[in-house]
């Protein structure tokens, strides 16, 4: 993955060749302690926050990405953590999900300024005024419906929807930041009845082949496929395997399986579209209304120690993970780990602040929008 390869290129030749052997051997030397650096922090993580095993991308502007990979994805198999590694990705989903919502604006198939009873129109009336962006912005008003909703159980869309339409809304519609996975459910339903197709379909079709992911795909547990990360949680001084359901209606919000390479893919594909409209992405990194920091398409704008990011996280029944993009650098980090304690994203964080400091980021940046 290079960018800018020619900039870089008419530098180099202005060196004279014992110059440039010189610095590749210094180049080569601190790249290897830096990895070494990034191994020693997260192998030191892992056993204090009791984390089996992880797989990380460190993707830089220009050059070739680093990747690690430490520890079990199944400790009663004994199979070890790749790049490779099926994984669920959580709430990176919603990120996926929104593209596809974002493409159908696009090709005219509906407007995201739409009202959501236009498409799923047995839900209450003060519905009306929740807007198709309002759900992919967190904005909609949607209650939590509390324990009433079984995360471990399977519903029809008929269900979910009088379920989570029982309580009156929180909130103003498209007023209110509120994280929601119930309104991430809702516009799955929107989506699939505009266009008589399953989600994972859509998903299929319109980012996943595309871009040769081939082993990301909607969760089943009717097909896991080999070389699968279990996750587990840490309790009373012993590793408990996940519960590993979860209903099928929250697809949308964080039921996307995936592995290392092909969300490297992905970041390649966001840097460099080929197959996909970069006018969708731009806009799903450019948060909701007049916003400089906010929610935007399934992605968080935000600041981080003076840098401009492009981030999300995911959390589900074990597994944890962070994508992060920071605009500043021009460095993309991804972290994917398959147990719950600590932070995902404080990894990534750490995990990219070692990488930056390489004498390769110090070139020509390409940076990533």
């Amino acid at each position: 993955m290079i960018h800018d390869c020619e900039s870089v290129v008419k530098g180099v030749t202005q060196f004279p060749p014992i110059y440039l052997a010189v610095m590749l051997a210094v180049m080569l030397l601190f790249a290897t302690v830096e990895q070494d650096n990034v191994s020693d922090f997260v192998r030191r993580r892992m056993a204090e926050e009791h984390i089996p095993g992880s797989a990380i991308a460190a993707i830089p502007p220009i050059g070739t990405p680093l990747v690690w990979s430490f520890g079990k994805a199944n400790l009663e198999a004994g199979s070890r953590f790749n790049s490779d590694t099926h994984f669920r990705i959580a709430s990176l989903s919603k990120a996926m999900t929104a593209y596809v919502a974002m493409t159908l604006e696009v090709d005219g198939k509906w407007s995201l300024t739409d009202s959501v009873r236009l498409y799923v129109p047995e839900l209450p009336s003060p519905w009306s005024d929740i807007s198709l962006s309002d759900l992919i912005s967190h904005r909609s008003g949607i209650a939590d419906p509390g324990d009433a909703f079984d995360h471990h159980a399977q519903y029809t869309d008929e269900e979910f929807l009088s379920l989570v339409s029982r309580q009156p809304l929180s909130e103003v519609p498209g007023t209110t930041y509120r994280y929601n996975n119930f309104g991430y459910a809702v516009l799955q339903i929107a989506l699939q009845r505009r266009l008589g197709e399953s989600l994972a379909e859509l998903l299929r079709k319109r980012l996943f082949d595309p871009l040769a992911m081939r082993r990301t795909h909607a969760y089943s547990s009717d097909s896991i496929a080999n070389n699968t990360a279990v996750a587990y949680h840490w309790r009373d001084s012993q590793y408990v395997v996940a519960r590993p359901e979860r209903p099928d209606v929250l697809l949308a919000a964080g039921g996307v399986v995936s592995t290392l390479r092909d969300l490297m893919r992905w970041e390649q594909e966001m840097r460099s579209p080929q197959f996909t409209n970069p006018a969708v992405f731009q806009r799903q990194f450019t948060p909701y209304g007049d916003e400089d920091l906010g929610y935007g398409g399934g992605w968080v704008i935000s600041e981080f120690e003076g840098m401009r990011e492009i981030q999300h996280t995911g959390e589900t029944f074990g597994f944890t993970s962070a994508f992060l993009r920071n605009q500043s650098t021009g460095w993309t980090v991804i972290v994917l780990r398959n147990s719950d304690t600590g932070s995902a994203l404080d990894w990534a964080r750490k995990v990219h602040s070692i990488v930056t400091k390489l004498p390769f980021s110090m070139g020509p940046h390409k940076i990533v929008k």
